[in-house]
């Protein structure tokens, strides 16, 4: 969040394994020096879903490429907003899904059809935060992370559905909300 720290850190890196060719990354002071870089061509929007439809606008605007975390927007008009400036500026919009792309799920997608016909698919994923997450992580704060956990490791279960039934949208979904955050976001669903 600083230039000092981010010259700290590509030092520190460069020290365990130098950049190949001998030029080490260069460090920016701001969101808006690293989009309006001419030597940028993508950036990569890891903020909070709660921040990202300004930044993503703003790469599309200087025509950068974008890779933007899951989910990518608050809503499907924020989304449909990114996605209209990416085509209207003539640059690409991914997000950051992995397992998209992962062999293992086509070796998954196989297993499953040499089992026969699936008529249900139960999914969970967790992991225990500490009372400091529960305090102060993003992922606990609605104005940030608006879908709490359903939006921050719910969204990777959805996705393994969806893929493993080859796009196929399921004919119902049941989640039931167990525990919310005291700002009213799913901390355990």
């Amino acid at each position: 969040r600083s230039k000092d720290r981010v010259e700290a850190f590509i030092r520190d890196c460069e020290g365990h394994l130098p950049t190949a060719g001998g030029v080490a990354p260069k460090a920016f002071d701001s969101y808006e020096s690293v989009i309006n870089n001419d030597d940028v061509q993508v950036v990569y929007i890891p903020l909070p879903t709660g921040l990202r439809l300004p930044w993503v606008l703003a790469a599309a605007k200087a025509k950068k490429h974008v890779l933007c975390e899951k989910p990518p927007a608050a809503s499907v008009a924020e989304l449909e907003e990114m996605l209209k400036a990416c085509r209207d500026n003539g640059v690409q919009f991914i997000d950051g899904t992995v397992l998209s792309h992962s062999p293992r799920l086509a070796a998954v997608k196989q297993e499953l059809k040499s089992l026969g016909a699936v008529r249900r698919i139960n999914a969970c994923f967790s992991f225990c935060g500490n009372d400091a997450f529960a305090e102060g992580n993003v992922r606990v704060k609605k104005e940030l992370e608006p879908f709490g956990c359903l939006g921050d490791i719910g969204w990777y279960c959805l996705r393994y559905i969806i893929h493993l039934a080859d796009g196929e949208l399921p004919t119902s979904v049941t989640a039931r909300t167990f525990r919310s955050t005291t700002g009213g976001v799913p901390a355990e669903m």
